[in-house]
């Protein structure tokens, strides 16, 4: 199978969108085979028409069940690799959030016992819980005293006790908090650099973190939570400028909250920052 010579291929539970998957394919196979090309391979999947396969990869059309079985024969992945790809179909084309984590554990379940570089299983679990980050700030800031239910109902919205122990000793596990005459403090982390972390995971990782802040919007008042937004013309210059003074508002943020005096009331924040295109480029009048 030509697949044995296509990373794509070999690396298919990484992805987390099939089209990205099908034009890196086809990318890399027009690079193996210089006959190759998008119109050969959809005569390949059996598709009548090559534009089908066009508009497929392109988004104007979503993936039926008779199209995903022409582009599995295309591709021609063994039994475990379809499972995962018919599933990627589904979590990308879907638009029901419920729906999504659904599809995202199936596919976690396929790529449970695949291994990427030197990434531990439980440096995975880390990113599927966003109560994980949360629980590890209180560890080491909260009166919680070992009480797992007071622990979890810090947590807003809270979570069982059960849930807030597990998280604690993945923290445990991870070396993220360690304990010291029966103090927990945070430790210089070896969780693998966030660069070696399969791009899915950082990706629901954030997703369910943009969905608490939708949440968020209506759980707390105005004086708890802190809401603006912008809409403006930005050209590439002016953009890498704002890149670079929002790193440093972080890193001047991180400073701040190091300097907290440990005798007042405190809450655990989630601080999120997008910056992201609503236009196509164009030239300026």
């Amino acid at each position: 199978m030509n697949d044995l010579k296509n990373s794509v291929i070999a690396d298919i539970f990484s992805y987390d969108d099939f089209r990205t998957l099908l034009n890196n394919y086809i990318e890399q196979e027009v690079q193996l085979n210089s006959n190759f090309s998008k119109r050969s391979f959809a005569k390949k999947c059996g598709f009548t028409n090559h534009s089908s396969l066009l508009y497929i990869l392109s988004g104007r059309r979503n993936a039926t069940p008779k199209s995903v079985k022409l582009l599995l024969k295309g591709l021609g992945l063994n039994e475990k690799d379809e499972q995962y790809f018919r599933v990627l179909v589904n979590f990308t084309q879907t638009t029901s959030r419920d729906e999504r984590a659904t599809l995202f554990k199936k596919m976690n379940k396929l790529r449970k016992n695949i291994l990427f570089r030197n990434v531990k299983r439980s440096q995975l679990s880390f990113y599927e819980n966003w109560h994980n980050a949360v629980i590890r700030e209180l560890v080491i800031s909260s009166d919680w005293n070992g009480d797992f239910e007071k622990l979890g109902k810090y947590v807003s919205p809270p979570i069982k006790a059960k849930d807030a122990e597990k998280s604690f000793n993945l923290l445990i596990e991870l070396g993220m908090i360690v304990e010291e005459n029966g103090e927990y403090f945070a430790h210089a982390t070896n969780i693998t650099p966030s660069t070696e972390i399969p791009i899915l995971y950082l990706k629901q990782a954030r997703n369910d973190l943009f969905l608490e802040a939708i949440r968020a919007n209506d759980r707390y008042s105005p004086k708890e939570r802190y809401y603006d937004c912008i809409t403006m013309d930005v050209c590439q210059e002016n953009y890498d400028k704002i890149r670079e003074l929002t790193d440093k508002y972080f890193q001047q943020v991180l400073e701040l909250t190091e300097v907290s005096p440990k005798k007042k009331k405190s809450r655990i924040f989630q601080l999120n920052l997008q910056l992201f295109p609503l236009s196509t480029e164009y030239p300026r009048c």
